[in-house]
């Protein structure tokens, strides 16, 4: 149950399936819509009710993407500054080809914050980090 309300994922159970890509295809699941938009600051009203409104237009093979941006336009419609925070991982990736100039941003912040940064780099020590893009070092 989400706060008191019917569990959403019965709400889904419409047989929908939502292509993820060309070759991926998974069935349409409300919960991760309703928390999704939560999460950026959504009442639980606005949220099932975006969440109801997403299931009437839902057509077998819609993809993530017409279901990403028809649920920021609700949320637009409703709160700007929660479809501004619905939208903020979006706004990240629209930096740049591969997200690099949000690398050198984030480098560039946290040099002002006194690390030191290095870009692409190679890490020789035994160290295990996800992705090596920024390297910050900490003096200590």
């Amino acid at each position: 149950m989400i706060d008191g309300e019917e569990n959403m994922n019965e709400m889904a159970s419409d047989g929908n399936v939502r292509r993820e890509s060309l070759w991926e295809r998974e069935p349409f699941n409300s919960e991760k819509v309703y928390k999704a938009c939560v999460r950026s600051g959504a009442t639980a009203a606005i949220a099932k009710s975006v969440t109801e409104q997403i299931e009437g237009i839902l057509y077998d093979g819609i993809s993530t993407r017409e279901i990403y941006h028809e649920v920021r336009r609700l949320l637009e419609a409703s709160r700007v500054e929660v479809a501004a925070r619905y939208s903020l991982k979006e706004a990240l990736m629209h930096l740049g080809p591969a997200g690099f100039p949000f690398e050198t941003y984030l480098g560039e912040l946290l040099e002002e914050y006194g690390y030191e940064t290095r870009l692409k780099c190679s890490v020789e020590e035994n160290l295990y980090l996800d992705r090596e893009e920024i390297l910050c070092l900490i003096e200590g």
